[in-house]
């Protein structure tokens, strides 16, 4: 069976401290659900179009996976959907 994290949890924590801590533990992979002060993980930095590549590439070098991006979403009250 494979294991893996959320991000949820270790919000004060670096991407390299993630994935650092994924390895070291034995994880298989780590699910994004934000990284820092990026809620949203798209939008965080090792996840640009520009730190793609490199995350991809080191995740492989790791034998680490993302197993899903979470993120928050609005299923009800649709007045509330822009609301931060």
């Amino acid at each position: 069976m494979k294991i893996a994290f959320s991000t949820l949890g270790c919000p004060d924590f670096s991407w390299t401290d993630i994935y650092s801590m994924a390895k070291d533990f034995g994880f298989d992979g780590i699910e994004i659900r934000g990284l820092g002060n990026e809620i949203f993980a798209v939008k965080a930095q090792p996840f640009t179009e520009s730190e793609l590549p490199q995350t991809a590439k080191k995740l492989s070098e790791l034998r680490l996976e993302i197993p899903c991006f979470s993120s928050g979403c609005c299923l009800k009250f649709a007045e509330n959907a822009t609301k931060s």
